[in-house]
């Protein structure tokens, strides 16, 4: 009851026009002329515009400039110096040396996760190439997963056409200035009380990790924080269904997850790292899915950060499914792996920028984040 504010759009699309009269009346409209006001009284009109903030303070009887209002909300609390101090940087983590390309089981495990030549030919080799999440023929004429007799993965499930509404969506691309991959993660603070210790929180130039930064964050002992790995594979047996081992490993994880939190982890790492032939791998998809709503009915989510490593997710589809059931970075293990063995057998010769294993990260991260810009463009 104290006062009344109104902020647009970046696009400012719905119109917001005020008169400020001499008798302290503020009328405001989508349109000019909605309320007969002798023009000689006016005393300031103006429109709300976009990224702006309108607001009236009836115990100031004023409106209260955008600037004066955002400068006093900034200068309320030392944040910046909250930040330089409680920060934590990807590179300042204790470093410890990733894990590379183990050629003596590749295919096989390329094979469990389901890639296949397409996969390499259509998908991943064009992300190295054009730096970007590879255009495809709108002729798709495979089964709906759904409707599918044949096994699919699960992000397929998730595929959908988008609506074209009337909100225009971000152009990726032109508004690139305005858009980020950053993220900040791990255990939030009550947003109610502000203070420093929200400030120190992990902060991630991308969601996509290399091997290398996530071993960093595996083995992670630095200014109070610690990680935990769970593992999501769950062992398989030959004559049974197997659905009783998967249920029990996703009320493991799970539960696993709670005791992090009670143990006082900032991180938990799922990783599938421990396929073998008697232990399959749960959809990466799934199990942060699980954790993610297990922590969320527990109250208990923001207490922790959630990075997962596996080998299944690879197309830029999959990176922006697992970020969207709660995954705060991801770490393809596989997807690098089968890029570096294919450099390895030459097939990125004729690219002239490619000349490291560290090179087709970067390129595969570039490409992953151009495609994620793109689809939260649309959102």
């Amino acid at each position: 009851g104290t006062c009344i504010g109104a902020v647009l759009d970046r696009n400012g699309l719905r119109p917001s026009r005020y008169y400020i009269t001499d008798d302290d009346k503020c009328i405001m409209a989508s349109e000019v002329g909605v309320v007969e006001v002798d023009p000689a009284r006016v005393v300031k009109k103006g429109r709300l515009q976009p990224g702006r903030i309108f607001l009236i303070d009836f115990n100031e009887g004023r409106m209260i400039p955008d600037e004066e209002l955002k400068d006093g909300l900034a200068n309320s609390q030392p944040y910046q110096q909250w930040l330089e101090q409680q920060r934590i940087e990807l590179d300042e983590i204790p470093a410890h040396p990733g894990q590379g390309v183990d050629a003596s089981n590749l295919t096989q495990r390329m094979q469990a996760f389901g890639y296949t030549q397409e996969t390499m030919q259509f998908m991943l080799e064009p992300m190295l190439r054009e730096l970007r999440d590879p255009l495809g023929s709108m002729g798709n004429d495979a089964a709906l997963a759904v409707m599918s007799e044949k096994p699919r993965m699960l992000y397929d499930y998730f595929k959908q056409r988008f609506a074209q509404v009337t909100n225009p969506p971000i152009d990726s691309i032109r508004e690139e200035v305005i858009m980020a991959m950053e993220c900040y993660i791990g255990p939030e603070r009550n947003f109610l009380a502000p203070g420093p210790e929200h400030a120190h929180r992990l902060r991630l130039p991308h969601p996509i990790v290399s091997n290398d930064e996530l071993a960093a964050l595996a083995n992670l002992d630095y200014r109070d924080w610690r990680s935990k790995t769970i593992d999501i594979t769950y062992p398989l047996n030959a004559d049974d269904d197997n659905l009783a081992a998967l249920s029990n490993a996703l009320q493991r994880i799970s539960d696993e997850a709670k005791q992090a939190i009670a143990d006082g982890y900032s991180l938990i790492v799922l990783s599938d790292r421990a396929i073998a032939a008697d232990r399959g791998a749960m959809s990466a998809l799934l199990a942060v899915g699980t954790v993610h709503h297990a922590l969320v009915a527990a109250h208990m989510r923001s207490q922790i950060g959630l990075v997962i490593e596996t080998g299944e997710a690879r197309e830029v589809h999959h990176h922006c499914l697992l970020v969207g059931y709660g995954a705060d970075a991801i770490n393809p293990y596989l997807a690098f792996e089968a890029l570096w063995h294919a450099r390895a057998e030459g097939k990125f010769n004729d690219v002239a920028d490619i000349k490291s294993d560290t090179d087709i990260v970067s390129r595969y991260r570039k490409a992953v984040a151009k495609g994620m810009l793109k689809v939260m463009a649309k959102m």
